[in-house]
């Protein structure tokens, strides 16, 4: 009898140790989860910063392109209007005007 109620008893304890291992696992894998879970949608918001990024990225670079673009066809401009200046500056006569002319020029126009 002793030996049967030995046995009833480990096997008891067996049964009650599954069941808290089972419980164990069951909590540790809920845990797991909800963790990745959170790792996901904190990947995901990642992600999404990253994209968002990624597209200011290009719009400055597409901004950047295009400044330069301006600037360079300024400059061209410039360049253009200032042979255009020495051009018109060389075919022009040099006038040179005495002080008895600007005297009689003042003198006149009042």
């Amino acid at each position: 009898m002793l030996n049967l109620q030995k046995t009833l008893y480990d096997e008891q304890i067996t049964k009650s140790s599954k069941d808290q291992e089972k419980i164990m696992q069951e909590k540790l894998q809920n845990q797991m989860e909800i963790m990745c879970h959170k790792q996901r949608d904190e990947l995901n918001r990642y992600k999404a910063h990253v994209g968002d990024l990624s597209s200011q990225l290009w719009s400055v670079g597409e901004k950047l392109l295009i400044e330069q673009q301006e600037k360079e066809n300024a400059l061209q401009r410039v360049k253009v209007l200032e042979t255009n200046l020495k051009e018109f500056q060389t075919d022009q006569p040099i006038a040179t005007i005495s002080r008895k002319t600007c005297k009689y020029a003042q003198l006149f126009l009042r």
